[in-house]
């Protein structure tokens, strides 16, 4: 009888702790966390560098490339991909003007729903490339991109960065616009 007394109270003091209490959230894993300072990431042998949120996880890619690193924190990502060109790369305003004209066609194929928010011609300084920014899914899922396409150094160093169509705006703003304009890319050292 006393045995029963104490398992009854052990079970009544249980149901007590529960009772009331709120049931635990699970952690969000899908907002993008705060970007922390930017951090130099430098591919020298390939003459490609940028700058990386240091709070964001960073994939080295394969050794045999093009995808260079792959930074991610919730449901953004932050693509580096670098493709050897042996063809003239595009450097007049005409030539930049057919590339973009290419890659949007190119997207377009791959993603039927894709749409075309803006587009830009980079050519300041030694920088001569194409800017897309869209609205499309990638495996399926809804993603709004920032893709910058780079042509120097005998390459096409692309620069895709995307999240949700709900977090594209803050992400881009925070991170994707500065990660951007840090992209250089120059001759490979031999």
């Amino acid at each position: 009888m006393r045995r029963t007394s104490i398992l009854g109270i052990v079970a009544a003091a249980l149901v007590a702790a529960g009772c009331g209490s709120e049931p635990q959230r699970p952690p969000d894993v899908g907002t993008p966390g705060p970007p922390g300072p930017l951090l130099p990431l430098t591919f020298g042998s390939l003459g490609v560098s940028l700058e990386i949120p240091g709070e964001w996880k960073l994939e080295q890619g394969p050794a045999e490339g093009p995808l260079l690193a792959k930074i991610t924190s919730g449901r953004a990502t932050i693509a580096l991909w670098r493709y050897p060109r042996t063809e003239p790369l595009p450097t007049t305003r005409s030539d930049l003007e057919a590339t973009r004209d290419s890659l949007v066609a190119a997207v377009k194929t791959r993603d039927p729903e894709y749409s075309v928010t803006s587009t830009r011609i980079l050519r300041n300084g030694s920088r001569r490339g194409v800017e897309l920014i869209g609205t499309g899914s990638n495996s399926g899922f809804p993603r709004r991109a920032r893709s910058v396409h780079l042509f120097a150094g005998g390459a096409e160093v692309v620069l895709d960065q995307y999240a949700t169509p709900e977090q594209f705006a803050t992400v881009d703003g925070d991170v994707f616009r500065d990660v951007a304009r840090s992209l250089r890319v120059r001759q490979p050292s031999a």
